[in-house]
């Protein structure tokens, strides 16, 4: 008889290890399905022992072992996965069971054992070197194509991982011809029965492949793993969107040090960490890296501030707010009458992003999770209140929940007022919207593209649709403010890849309408200064001592005000010796659940700290740890 203890696979946190009776020997690094309240739930084998070896310390026991009813074991996670995936979960304070289910697909959980001797070769054979790749789309891709054939022609297999599924199924159609029975798309878009057969071809054959994936397919275990690529690197979409908040681009590049791997880390513009690395001599160059964009794209900077002028106008009920300036509006007509594709690019749904109250300055959220409600049009011109992150919808006739004000106001540009302005302006011109209420799946965004190339006329979307698109002819960014206000460590970084990535997608002119036009981010991205930025951006991130240079550890506590005090009251003090800093200002969620955070720096070089992780991963559930995450 064995006794073993299991690893819930699973985004709770609050699950640890689980120890049970067996009288089968489960391999450790197995997966077993356990029973826990009413539902399966996988889990990794963690350590097995015999019994006879503890039966001291099962007699102190004022608790009965379970029988593990194991109705299938799988060996499907190879041990530089796991070591990966504990590595990763010392560095986010969590669970190593809630990384292996953020970074893995069920399917590939469910699936029946795979071939492990590809990884016991890869030990012998490889050793782990990290390369970078800064240069345009065009160039990387050739990068891929011949890393690809010249791997397979020696027999070694490449992973190409994508941050989401169209980049994904777009490397895929540039990479596959010539070697289309050696290439396999692994993504949450192709069907269960496929993909499970893709997963048993490529892991039992003794033939090298080309895997182009989404991030939850990267650690499949392929014959002859020679080298595995990050596209796009620095992309917000490998951050989790629920707890664990990790990234998985980190993930993945553990895992390829732990199976001693070559990995390429490629963007047009690489991430500062990786900026940083390369500093320091952890990264090398692949090739020499793109320090300028190469653009013919004419870009505009608009300043959208109201001209001195303007201001000594005594009548002000003449004035309005313009949301398209002249030169914007000119451009845009000249490109209707000459047929040309135009994108017009907004950072907010609806109407109005936010809506707050005049008299206590309450923002209108969701009564049911606490999010800031948009305002929408609907199709027959009455309006309602929707939230973004659970769908409820508000008649928008209503008062402030916590006050019970009328006196409720909109903020913000919306796409929605944008596409109003649009229709006055060009009543005869087709005018197409992309947005999370419009376009709910990539199917529909693809619809509305494929109408936008064959019928053309204006392209309102938000950034939703960057992924999906290939070329415009020109591009108008409505209002970059609303992204330049983002409170994070990051937002710049953020904005320059955006505009450098609408300079790669725009034919011929660029215009982006700003109040902040001096923005280096604005201004370098403009210029295509690449290598200029990262440098700027570094040495102000060095001097407020902000991510790459130090870790940062966001803490919030969530419920009433009394309860908030009360939990901090326990935490600072275990606390102090990393010197935390308590926000002054609780975060009101709803008229009765609040928020406050606290922030701690560390350096990066002394992190994980033990003593640090050990007090993290000890605090309650209303408490929420967020690691270099925005």
């Amino acid at each position: 008889m064995k006794v073993l203890t299991v690893l819930p696979i699973t985004h709770n946190q609050q699950l640890g290890e689980l120890t049970y009776f067996s009288l089968k020997d489960i391999p450790l690094g197995s997966v077993v399905d356990v029973k826990l309240r009413n539902k399966n739930v996988p889990t990794l084998v963690v350590d097995s022992a015999d019994a006879s070896d503890m039966k001291a310390i099962l007699r102190g026991n004022n608790f009965a072992l379970k029988r593990l009813e194991a109705t299938s074991t799988r060996e499907v996670l190879t041990p530089a996965f796991i070591k990966a995936a504990n590595i990763i979960a010392k560095y986010y304070a969590t669970t190593t069971g809630s990384v292996i289910a953020s970074a893995t697909s069920s399917v590939m959980l469910s699936c029946p054992d795979l071939n492990q001797k590809t990884e016991i070769d890869a030990f012998k054979k490889h050793v782990h070197d990290a390369y970078a790749l800064q240069a345009p789309l065009l160039e990387r891709i050739t990068v891929y194509k011949n890393t690809a054939r010249e791997s397979l022609a020696r027999n070694k297999s490449v992973i190409i991982v994508a941050p989401n599924v169209i980049t994904a199924e777009r490397l895929c159609i540039q990479l596959q011809p010539g070697i289309e029975d050696r290439t396999h798309l692994l993504s949450s878009k192709v069907s269960k029965p496929k993909l499970q057969k893709i997963i048993t071809t490529a892991t039992n054959s003794t033939s090298a492949q080309l895997l182009i994936t989404t991030p939850k397919f990267a650690s499949l275990n392929v014959h002859n793993l020679g080298t595995i690529i990050i596209e796009q690197e620095s992309s917000i979409a490998y951050n989790t969107l629920k707890r664990p908040y990790i990234n998985l681009a980190k993930f993945i590049s553990e895992y390829a040090k732990a199976m001693r791997v070559k990995l390429i880390l490629a963007d047009t513009t690489l991430s500062m960490a990786t900026s940083l690395a390369m500093r320091n001599g952890e990264v090398c160059e692949l090739a020499p890296l793109s320090t300028r964009q190469r653009s013919k794209v004419r870009v505009k900077i608009i300043d959208t501030r109201v001209k001195k002028s303007e201001t000594k106008i005594k009548n002000k009920k003449n004035t309005s707010f313009e949301i398209l300036d002249e030169t914007v509006k000119q451009h845009i007509s000249k490109s209707i009458k000459d047929k040309k594709r135009v994108l017009l690019l907004t950072q907010r749904s609806g109407l109005a992003p936010i809506t707050i109250c005049r008299d206590c300055n309450s923002a209108v959220t969701c009564t049911k999770c606490d999010t800031p409600l948009t305002l929408y049009k609907n199709s027959d011109t009455t309006r309602e209140f929707l939230c973004n992150k659970c769908g409820l919808t508000t008649d928008s006739d209503t008062t402030c929940s916590y006050c019970n004000s009328w006196r409720l106001d909109t903020l913000g540009i919306g796409i929605e007022l944008v596409e109003d302005e649009l229709k006055k302006l060009y009543k005869k011109t087709n005018i197409i919207r992309i947005d999370k209420k419009t376009t709910k799946t990539d199917s529909a965004i693809k619809k509305a593209l494929h109408e936008f190339d064959t019928k053309g006329g204006l392209l309102l979307a938000t950034s939703i649709v960057l992924p999906f698109i290939e070329e415009v002819d020109s591009a108008v960014v409505v209002s970059i403010d609303s992204m330049l206000s983002v409170p994070s460590f990051n937002i710049d970084e953020r904005v320059f890849s955006m505009l450098i990535k609408l300079k790669e997608l725009a034919k011929n002119s660029l215009y982006i309408q700003t109040r902040m036009p001096q923005r280096a981010a604005i201004t370098m991205a403009v210029s295509g200064d690449i290598s200029d930025f990262i440098r700027q951006e570094l040495a102000l991130r060095k001097a407020l001592k902000y991510p790459p240079y130090t870790t940062m550890i966001k803490i919030t506590a969530t419920g009433t005000k009394k309860r908030i005090i009360e939990e901090f009251q326990k935490v600072i003090p275990k606390l102090e010796p990393y010197g935390p800093r308590v926000f002054k200002q609780f975060q009101r969620l709803s008229p009765t659940k609040f928020a406050l955070h606290a922030l701690i720096r560390v350096d990066y070089k002394k992190w994980p700290d033990e003593e640090l992780l050990h007090v993290l991963k000890s605090l309650q559930p209303q408490f929420e740890v967020k690691i270099n995450i925005e």
